[in-house]
């Protein structure tokens, strides 16, 4: 499960996107922070994740997309 999280002030706001395993855990920040997350979408293929933001600038909105941001799969003995 993916979501953005404001993380600053309401006059400067800036949000974070995280990341929760569906069987629980804690959430997990994925070190991407910018103006606003809106569209937010994940790709069937569970590698990409689009979503479209204003950011670092606060200037134009533009779509974004992250790859490989899922943590490597849990295997006995690892």
């Amino acid at each position: 499960i993916v979501f953005a999280r404001m993380q600053s002030a309401k006059d400067d706001p800036r949000f974070s996107l995280w990341r929760v395993s569906a069987e629980g855990g804690e959430p997990q920040e994925l070190g991407l922070g910018m103006a606003n997350f809106e569209n937010l979408s994940a790709h069937p293929d569970g590698v990409r994740l689009a979503f479209s933001s204003l950011g670092p600038t606060m200037k134009l909105p533009s779509v974004w997309v992250m790859e490989n941001f899922l943590p490597l799969a849990r295997t006995p003995g690892r």
